[in-house]
């Protein structure tokens, strides 16, 4: 696991948890907290069949995040786990993916559509 991200302080002394955004729209999608590593990565980097190549970051848990379409394993990045197409739940951009499988539920999201 990586190690977790400190919460801020606001000006007002009200600790603030630190959020990965939506690059498009910034609009909160997971807290840095829980980001977690995946096969011992922080990140990884695939090719779809199309050969558009993505690098995401997991996360345990996405809850700005709004899943569409049905679940399917088909050409699924991690073996034993189906996934299903995540978006900005503000602006609908394409995000990423949730993924299923037997150790639970994970979010991958694109590095180059999020903030950190």
């Amino acid at each position: 696991m990586l190690k977790e991200a400190p919460a801020a302080e606001s000006g007002s002394g009200v600790r603030e948890e630190r959020a990965c955004r939506c690059a498009a729209c910034s609009h909160e999608l997971a807290l840095l907290r829980d980001r977690i590593e995946v096969e011992g990565a922080a990140s990884r980097r695939f090719v779809n069949p199309e050969g558009i190549e993505f690098e995401i970051a997991a996360f345990r848990d996405a809850p700005g995040c709004s899943l569409i379409g049905e679940r399917s394993a088909y050409w699924s990045w991690f073996a034993g786990y189906d996934w299903q197409v995540a978006l900005c739940g503000r602006c609908a951009g394409h995000v990423g993916w949730s993924f299923t499988g037997p150790s639970g539920r994970f979010c991958g999201l694109i590095l180059e559509r999020i903030q950190l």
